[in-house]
């Protein structure tokens, strides 16, 4: 085998594949764009599943402004939560955080700018609030 065969490299990039001859020992891709296209690549999978969960923030917190603003018309903050469920993509399982009332000890969920207090748990009734 020649020197000259043995210089040439494939891009490291997967979706390029192209044969170069790196200047330096270390150069894996061929140009700066399959570099930088390479390292985002990496970047999405390992931001998915963070990127995934803002999503369900911003889908549970858009489908709680929705409910105010008919429990507001309505004048009554109680609902059931299956009213959320119909939604189709609102998650129960993924608040931003949750608490206690101290002074009825019943469960706090907030999502964003809102928060579902159980009102009872047999019959899975919340009541909405806004965050001021």
């Amino acid at each position: 085998m020649t020197k000259s065969m043995s210089a040439h490299k494939i891009c490291a990039f997967d979706q390029c594949g192209k044969k170069f001859i790196p200047h330096d020992g270390r150069m894996n891709y061929c140009s700066k764009e399959c570099r930088y296209s390479a390292n985002n690549a990496k970047r999405k999978v390992k931001m998915a599943p963070h990127l995934d969960l803002i999503k369900i923030h911003k889908t549970n917190e858009a489908i709680l402004e929705k409910h105010y603003r008919l429990c507001e018309q309505k004048g009554n903050y109680v609902f059931h939560l299956q009213y959320l469920i119909i939604e189709g993509k609102f998650r129960i399982d993924c608040p931003t955080s949750i608490g206690h009332d101290e002074s009825t000890n019943k469960r706090i969920l907030k999502f964003g700018n809102y928060t579902l207090c159980l009102e009872d748990e047999k019959s899975q009734t919340y009541i909405i609030d806004k965050l001021k």
